[in-house]
């Protein structure tokens, strides 16, 4: 009887949902069958029991591929029964088919029409449990496209929902997977922790565990994309060991962030066999937007165990499909991921410069700020690369803040790095603090910024305490020279406000050149380079490379160093081989012009030389390029 009763089989279909989706699944198969072998089929029968198909599908979270039958089946019943939007169950039917297209069919021309259907919908309804069921999943759906403000506005709905009326269990924890998954793509660490802490929480207390794997996946995701590479192991330890088979969907995300995790840890090999199990878990599961993500992070590892070939293949792949899903977040993800690959690539810098402009023009609209499989020293040397290119600086300084990047400035010549302290030296002294110049309180900062200065002009790295005392207190014994050296130093570090900027160690102290700037170093560096650059051949040489090489020279070299301190016995041989270099790199730089032809550009670099630096000038115009003249000895090309 039982069989032969479409009803009576949905409702043994409804009854065995959590318990046995797959089961669930075949007996709303068998529903829809009878529903739709009536001669006068009951619609709401057929739509109630494809959208539990789906559901039965979505909460088995083993094989998308099977909601492909049910996707056209619901869009053309609801197409062709425009009156069934107005049943009570409609949202039901709604939720299924978007959550459906969302997850294996997200270039679906109607998705968008869908969500903003069900979320309208949604929110006129009396009931909370029933808008608790609906809105986690439009959540989902607008996260996944990457719109976090839309997204952040409809989990803020329904948290004032479950504060002032009482909701399942079940419903509360689809919200606290929603807000794990937001707050894991926007990188907020402690916020995403917190969800998956509270989601686990009420799973415990209802003694059931239907998203535990998904919410320590995302608790590793949260943790990875903020840099905490010990609590992400620890929510992967946590998913591992969990009781029971994960499903394919959660295994999928577990080794998509354990390869992530592999990758921040330099464990090539674990990061290498992580990658192939998640890449194939992602294609089994038939979800797009993981697979997406399983072919980035396969790139990535393949590039760096040297398969670059295969790491090319996997990244056109990744990125063809982002486009046909068009999905923002996924081509920002994947833009970002070929331009850190090929600005490596001399062959492909052109298309990896191409690559960040269109990256960074996607995200700086929807402030994304950090991305999944982002690691700091490739992403840093990229948006080091953006800062050079002058591509989108306001919004490649805002994501170098908010993933804390940092570069070694005395092996970065780039001053509009955002550094928290940069220190000009050559012409008039000024110390800046996050672009803020420090002032100055007259005597008494007077030692501390002497300090300062001399450590610059011992080299700034490894200088011992008594170079630094012999200087600075040459008349006292050692005893006191160190009192006063401790006293200066201690002082200095409160006039910066940052300890980390000065470290003492073995008894040498060094400016830390992942929070200290200064014009020096970065002026050694574009000397060097200006050395490298024109050691080739004049016809081989870049000319607009060397142009801006010039200008940068001038840019940095002011003036003397430290024209103030002249006076001062610690500077002057500082001075002099600045000063030396200076013209060293001038003269290069006019010889290479004069046999270029452009004789009045070398006279008039000369002309702004003269504006820097006299003796400089002095220097250059006794000894013109190509006069025969002795010229200044060529000091090493390596930054001190």
């Amino acid at each position: 009887m039982q069989q032969q009763n479409p009803w009576t089989l949905y409702w043994v279909a409804v009854a065995r949902m959590h318990a046995s989706p797959r089961e669930s699944r075949i007996l709303h198969e068998q529903a829809f069958d009878l529903f739709r072998a009536q001669t006068d089929p009951d619609v709401t029968g057929l739509l109630l029991s494809c959208s539990g198909a789906m559901d039965a599908i979505l909460y088995e979270l083993d094989d998308f591929a099977l909601l492909d039958r049910w996707i056209p089946i619901m869009d053309e019943l609801l197409k062709r029964h425009p009156e069934s939007l107005s049943h009570p169950a409609s949202l039901r039917f709604i939720t299924s088919l978007l959550t459906s297209m969302v997850i294996r069919q997200p270039q679906h021309p109607d998705l968008e029409r869908w969500v903003e259907h069900a979320y309208r919908a949604s929110v006129t309804q009396n009931d909370p449990n029933l808008r608790m069921l609906v809105e986690p999943r439009v959540a989902i759906a607008i996260i996944w496209g990457g719109h976090y403000p839309k997204a952040w506005a409809v989990i803020e709905g329904m948290r004032q929902v479950s504060a002032h009326h009482e909701i399942s269990p079940f419903a509360l924890n689809m919200l606290k997977v929603a807000e794990a998954m937001y707050f894991m793509l926007t990188a907020q660490h402690d916020e995403c922790l917190k969800a998956v802490r509270e989601g686990l929480e009420i799973e415990r207390a209802a003694g059931v565990s239907v998203a535990t794997h998904q919410l320590l996946a995302f608790g590793a995701g949260g943790a990875l994309m903020s840099g905490d590479l010990d609590t992400a192991q620890q929510r992967l330890q946590e998913f591992a060991s969990q009781p029971g088979p994960p499903a394919r969907c959660d295994l999928c995300l577990y080794h998509l962030f354990s390869t992530w995790h592999a990758m921040l840890s330099h464990d090539n090999l674990r990061a290498f066999q992580q990658q192939k199990l998640a890449l194939r878990a992602a294609i089994e599961v038939g979800c797009p937007f993981f697979e997406v993500l399983c072919r980035l992070a396969a790139a990535q590892v393949l590039y760096e165990s040297g398969e670059r070939s295969n790491a090319m293949a996997q990244i056109r792949h990744a990125l063809d499909v982002g486009r046909v899903i068009n999905n923002r977040l996924l081509e920002f993800t994947g833009l970002m991921s070929y331009a850190q690959i090929a600005l490596e690539d001399k062959l492909r810098r052109r298309s990896g410069l191409w690559a960040l402009r269109e990256a960074l023009k996607i995200g700086k609209p929807r402030n994304y700020s950090a991305f999944t499989l982002w690691r700091p020293e490739p992403l840093a040397r990229l948006m080091s690369r953006a800062l050079e290119a002058r591509v989108e600086s306001d919004y490649s300084a805002a994501i170098i803040r908010r993933c804390g990047l940092t570069l070694d400035a005395s092996h970065f010549a780039l001053s509009i790095w955002p550094w928290r302290f940069k220190v000009k030296t050559l012409g008039q002294f000024e110390l800046l603090r996050d672009n803020v110049p420090v002032v100055s309180l007259g005597k008494a900062q007077k030692r501390p910024l002497d300090l300062l200065k001399v450590l610059i002009a011992e080299g700034g790295r490894q200088v011992s305490e008594s170079r630094i005392t012999e200087a600075l207190w040459p008349r006292i014994d050692g005893d006191s020279a160190h009192r006063s050296f401790t006293s200066t130093l201690h002082r200095l570090r409160k006039l910066l406000g940052e300890d980390r900027a000065l470290v003492m160690s073995e008894g040498k102290l060094s400016l830390d050149g992942r929070y200290v700037w200064t014009d020096v170093w970065a002026f050694e560096q574009v000397a060097a380079q200006i050395d490298q650059s024109l050691r080739i051949a004049r016809e081989r040489a870049d000319a607009a490379k060397t142009d801006a090489l010039a200008e940068r020279v001038l840019e940095l070299y002011r003036g003397p160093f430290l024209s103030m301190d002249s006076d001062e016995t610690w500077s002057e041989k500082r001075c002099q081989r600045l000063r030396d270099r200076f013209v060293r790199a001038a003269n290069d730089l006019m010889r290479f012009w004069q046999q270029a032809g452009e004789a009045e550009r070398a006279s008039d670099y000369l002309a702004r030389a003269r504006e820097n630096d006299e003796l400089a000038y002095r220097q250059l115009a006794s000894h013109p390029p190509g006069s025969g003249g002795s010229k200044p000895e060529r000091p090493s090309a390596a930054p001190i």
